[in-house]
């Protein structure tokens, strides 16, 4: 029986700067789309009925390019049939990348449902295959004690992680202007039962596309291992 992830939302981070790569990462064109719409479609493939982005710096250019995106502030809007996005806009982005993480807690919080948690996704780090997230998920259900499960690909940690409800209430009260307000120095301070690094066997989880350079590797390796990517998606979702 298949883990079910649906009940989640994923919040993909987009508010940076992104003065490596020259234009905001969100919006380099991948198969004709914006990368960030690639994003969100690639996530509602996995499952996922709700999606929460998070601007920054640039927002204006997200708007212009998908519009989508705009009629989104602060509401629920429907994106494809079974999958919704809210987009909020960080109002202090020049804070770095906790500040944004914090705007998109606060609005997971904010819901009444009941739920372990929520995903975090970089905009900068491509959507991996359904089992990672089905992993991340299992590892987490049911156990109290864990706050956080992360990937590991080779014995490099990426993304996404899943963090726990209880986890992002302690998160979200952190001082944004604190030299502590950084995910991976509060998850570096969780102990070993609180903090669950899961091995998953797809390497995008430790890719991060920062430079040019990092766009057009990704890309080529991504063609070249389209067909094989989209076999394991086929044989992971019967």
């Amino acid at each position: 029986m298949s883990v079910s992830i649906s009940k989640l939302p994923v919040i993909i981070l987009a508010g940076g700067r992104s003065t490596r790569m020259g234009t905001p990462k969100g919006l380099l064109e991948f198969e004709g789309l914006p990368w960030v719409v690639s994003q969100i479609r690639s996530l509602g493939g996995c499952g996922f009925a709700k999606i929460i982005v998070v601007l920054g710096f640039g927002a204006e250019n997200y708007f212009s390019r998908e519009p989508v995106l705009k009629k989104a502030i602060n509401e629920w809007v429907r994106f494809d049939e079974g999958l919704a996005i809210k987009t909020l806009v960080n109002q202090n982005p020049e804070l770095g990348q906790f500040s944004s993480l914090v705007t998109g807690f606060r609005e997971v919080l904010s819901s009444t449902e009941e739920r372990i948690g929520a995903f975090v996704l970089p905009v900068d780090v491509p959507c991996p295959m359904i089992k990672v997230w089905r992993q991340l998920y299992s590892e987490m259900d049911g156990n109290r004690q864990v706050k956080t499960c992360i990937p590991q690909y080779s014995n490099c940690c990426g993304h996404p992680v899943l963090l726990s409800s209880s986890f992002l209430r302690e998160l979200s009260i952190l001082p944004l202007d604190s030299s502590e307000a950084r995910l991976d120095l509060q998850i570096g301070l969780l102990s070993k039962e609180e903090r669950k690094n899961v091995t998953v066997n797809d390497p995008l989880v430790c890719f991060n596309i920062n430079t040019p350079k990092d766009w057009e590797i990704f890309v080529e390796k991504y063609l070249c291992s389209k067909d094989a990517r989209k076999a394991l998606l086929i044989e992971e979702s019967k």
